[in-house]
């Protein structure tokens, strides 16, 4: 827009008009005999492009294509998985070299184990969680122990584990997680000759918009994922593990049974099962099913409906199919109290008020304002801050954005 300011050198010579976009000049040129040259600036604004990138910045990535190594584990998940009579699903590991190339690994879990051991007489309360999660482990079938005439077989290997303790946690305070990158004898782990996995479930981001488009909201998530999902029996050897209640009894050799935490398929196993699943039984299950397949982030569940109606049917679909496949789903969360009482073991739980806001994926989410929040707790430091110290706090609170 011309702003009416101008400028001019004389009659018959050039003008300048002031305007929203800087000054314009018009008119005659000079000759060559008054001045040598003449500088001209310009700028040129193409709006395909511009439109374009800023599509382009705030765009969700499209899924890549499949490796030829990705490609071969998916190949290798849907030529080798079963399920069994109980519906339950059993995989096998997806090695891209004959786990014959591991050497032994047998003297050095004996080595972490000793110092494991060391350091637990030094904290009893920690021993104890870790004799209670063995138990479990046994008492759930999640490990078996190995028979005495095949403690020498020497297609093994042995996973050392180290406690991971989460005092945020509601359920599971302290997590065994075993260490699939221990070196054998030939230099190889168990990690070296497994596949790269695809990703499988959609990423956090496009998960969360379609979460906040559902009038009524539900959330849940799987019981003990992993462990739901056996390895088969070929397999198992691969994941022994050393262990004793007590310094005084010999120390027992053991094999996982299920997928194992620390192992670096154990989240596309896992991830891929729940798709199969999800796959096998949408046409008793299409909810379910749908659900399954778009509204997954590894174990937690973010999906929801239009109507209480639908809800409640969503709830049944999801917790019915997920038994067909030997899954739980537990703390379930809505904004509807009709939904919440659909729950069996929510019957109890106060429905989620529209001034409260849920814990979901790592953040916060207001079902009366339909905003997400982020809530950081810096911990109380006495003396003065180190370096390390300032990049660790600065490290997690990006792991929490």
């Amino acid at each position: 827009m011309l702003k009416g300011q101008s400028l001019s050198l004389g009659d018959s010579k050039s003008f300048a008009v002031r305007s929203d976009l800087g000054w314009i000049v018009a008119g005659n040129v000079p000759s060559e005999e008054m001045f040598s040259s003449i500088a001209v600036n310009s700028i040129q604004v193409v709006t395909d492009d511009l439109v374009s990138n800023f599509w382009k910045l705030d765009s969700v990535p499209e899924a890549s294509l499949l490796t030829r190594e990705e490609r071969a584990c998916e190949d290798h998940f849907i030529e080798t998985h079963v399920r069994n009579e109980d519906g339950r699903y059993v995989v096998r590991l997806p090695f891209h070299s004959p786990p014959s190339k591991l050497g032994d690994s047998r003297e050095s879990a004996i080595r972490r184990f000793n110092s494991l051991e060391h350091s637990l007489i030094k904290k009893p309360a920690i021993s104890s969680q870790y004799t209670d999660f063995m138990q479990e482990y046994l008492t759930l079938g999640h490990v078996e122990l190995v028979p005495k005439h095949d403690y020498a077989k020497r297609e093994a290997y042995y996973l050392p584990y180290h406690a991971v303790l989460r005092d945020s946690s509601t359920t599971t305070k302290l997590r065994v997680v075993f260490d699939a990158t221990a070196k054998s004898t030939t230099g190889h782990s168990l990690i070296d000759l497994l596949m790269v996995e695809p990703r499988v479930q959609r990423d956090v981001y496009p998960i969360l918009l379609s979460f906040r488009t559902f009038q009524i909201a539900v959330c849940a998530d799987l019981e003990k994922m992993f462990r739901q999902i056996k390895i088969s029996s070929e397999d198992t050897n691969w994941q022994r593990i050393l262990w004793r209640d007590n310094p005084k009894e010999l120390v027992k050799e053991y094999r996982l049974t299920t997928v194992t935490y620390g192992t670096s398929c154990a989240p596309y196993l896992s991830t891929r099962t729940l798709t199969q699943l999800a796959l096998d039984e949408r046409e008793r299950y299409p909810l379910a099913s749908f659900a399954t397949l778009h509204h997954f982030y590894v174990d937690d569940l973010l999906s929801g409906a239009a109507t209480e109606k639908e809800a409640v049917e969503l709830v049944w679909q999801l917790k019915e199919m997920m038994r067909k496949g030997g899954f739980n789903l537990r703390k379930w969360q809505s904004n509807s109290e009709t939904v919440i009482k659909e729950v069996p073991e929510n019957r109890n739980l106060k429905v989620v008020q529209n001034d409260e806001e849920i814990n979901i994926l790592g953040i916060q989410w207001n079902s009366k304002s339909d905003f997400f929040s982020f809530s950081v707790s810096l911990q109380e430091q006495k003396c003065a801050y180190s370096k390390r110290e300032v990049l660790s706090e600065i490290a997690r609170v990006c792991l929490i954005l």
